[in-house]
């Protein structure tokens, strides 16, 4: 074991920050077509289904984030969002917290409306 210098101050190693990622699963109900691949294919079983055979998100907090429901869904029903992009798209409720939401209405992608003139 090397001997310190006589004043030589310990170095403890860095601590690291204990965070709460936050992750939102939305799942566009228009566009879904119930297949279940979603569910099928979450290899953190995050997905169950309700009584019409709509995905929804049943355990968020075991989410990888592999995202295998974002790209194998066949509708492009499912869109995983995380951190910063999680926290803009949940809008006041962005507490650090984990999320979930089944979407009433398609995400809106670039905040325009192309029937207005």
């Amino acid at each position: 074991m090397p001997e310190r210098e006589a004043g030589a101050a310990a170095v403890s190693p860095p601590r690291r920050r204990s965070r709460r990622r936050t992750v939102r699963i939305l799942v566009d109900r228009d566009l879904c077509k119930l297949c279940g691949i979603c569910v099928k294919l979450c290899p953190a079983d995050v997905f169950d289904t309700d009584e019409s055979g709509r995905p929804m998100v049943a355990r968020l907090d075991q989410c990888t984030t592999c995202l295998f429901c974002e790209r194998h869904c066949p509708d492009f029903a499912v869109e995983v969002l995380e951190g910063r992009a999680a926290q803009a798209s949940a809008g006041s409720t962005a507490t650090g917290g984990a999320v979930a939401e089944a979407a009433a209405e398609p995400p809106v992608l670039c905040g325009c409306d192309e029937d207005e003139p």
